[in-house]
């Protein structure tokens, strides 16, 4: 049986629009974290995955963390904001969510340095990984490492490379943005302790 282009294409889009659960995402990020390839692999492609999958990850709860916050969508209504509309960047997604108040200055500048990082991962034409130094200047200005009480060995070590400044960064601020708290008194204790 032959498949038509767009047909294929219409499926790699549904396969796309796909949305992991929490679990799922938070369970890749430990696994990125904590994986031993990049001791064994070449530093650019475990580098490269490390930021834009990290990256990616974050941008994707972000995206739920916004949808809580309007009004119920349909999955065509969701479409036409964030993959085709005005929600369809990093940058755009970030700056609504402090809009919002779902996030306050800080992480919204830290959650734009993520994003700067993951586009020069994406674009640069030249060999970046976590030991270029302009990557390194950026990862140790992330606001969050300044937070001395969320870095708790040995779960939550406080990181000092940069790749791990990036990584425990965007776990921290995945743990502030898949709170889905009922309670608003327990929603601003996580708040005030991640996000500030």
């Amino acid at each position: 049986m032959t498949i038509s282009r767009r047909r294929a294409l219409d499926a790699l889009d549904r396969f796309k629009n796909q949305r992991p659960d929490s679990d799922e995402l938070f369970f890749m990020l430990q696994a990125l974290a904590r994986s031993p390839d990049h001791a064994r692999s070449p530093k650019l492609p475990f580098d490269h995955t490390a930021a834009l999958l990290g990256a990616s990850i974050l941008e994707n709860v972000l995206e739920a963390a916004l949808l809580r916050k309007f009004i119920a969508l349909t999955p065509p209504e969701q479409s036409l904001i964030f993959r085709d509309g005005p929600l369809s960047g990093f940058a755009a997604k970030i700056r609504i969510g402090h809009a919002l108040g779902i996030y306050g200055p800080c992480m919204r500048d830290d959650l734009l340095s993520i994003k700067s990082a993951r586009n020069a991962f994406a674009h640069t034409h030249t060999h970046v990984d976590f030991s270029t130094q302009e990557i390194v200047d950026l990862c140790s200005t992330f606001t969050i490492l300044n937070k001395e009480d969320l870095w708790a060995p040995p779960d939550f070590p406080k990181p000092v490379s940069p790749r791990d400044q990036y990584l425990g960064s965007i776990r921290h601020y995945y743990i502030c943005l898949a709170v889905e708290s009922e309670d608003e008194e327990e929603f601003q204790e996580i708040y005030k302790a991640i996000a500030f």
